[in-house]
C-alpha cells in the first residue's frame, strides 16, 4: 500500500507554450529526478525542490533526432539516458 507523506506539491516548470510534459524519472537513490518534455530536459534535486539545470533542442538536432519521449538514470544518477522519436539515445 502507498501512504503519501506531507502535502502534494505544485512546481514550476520552465517548458515552451506548445510542450507538454512527456516523462518524470527519478534516480535510483530518489535525490534527483527529470522532467522531460518535447525538447526540454530539466533535472531537479529532490529535497528541497530546486531545479538544478535545464537543457533546451535546439532547432537543428531536433529535425536530426526528433523530440524526446523517455528518460532513464544510470544506477549511480551520474548519467541520464534520453529516448528520442527518431529511435535515438541522447546522453
Amino acid at each position: 500500500m502507498y501512504f503519501p507523506l506531507g502535502w502534494p506539491k505544485r512546481l514550476k516548470t520552465y517548458i515552451g507554450v506548445n510542450e507538454t510534459i512527456k516523462h518524470i524519472v527519478s534516480s535510483c537513490d530518489r535525490m534527483l529526478f527529470a522532467v522531460i518534455s518535447n525538447k526540454t530536459l530539466s533535472i531537479w534535486y529532490s529535497k528541497p525542490c530546486v531545479q538544478i539545470v535545464t537543457l533546451n533542442l535546439s532547432q537543428k538536432l531536433q529535425s536530426e533526432v526528433g523530440d524526446f519521449l523517455q528518460g532513464e538514470w544510470k544506477p549511480d544518477s551520474s548519467l541520464i539516458a534520453i529516448m528520442t522519436q527518431q529511435n535515438c539515445v541522447v546522453f
